[in-house]
């Protein structure tokens, strides 16, 4: 896996979790452009890794606590 993919996913979660301590989030796009830029490159980190394209069978829903 390359470097920086893990570095432009953390800069994008520290990215989310400042504007969560200083900003009202209510409708604020970003969210959604950081959650889905961050997707995009996981997929493409995991694929750097693997050779194959993430398997959406692989994705499930967190069981409740």
């Amino acid at each position: 896996m390359k470097i920086d993919i893990v570095l432009q996913i953390a800069k994008l979660a520290l990215a989310i979790a400042d504007r969560l301590l200083y900003a009202n989030v209510q409708g604020d796009p970003f969210f959604a452009e950081a959650l889905l830029a961050i997707i995009k490159k996981s997929s493409q980190a995991y694929k750097d890794h693997t050779g194959k394209p993430v398997d959406p069978s692989m994705i499930k829903a967190e069981s409740p606590a």
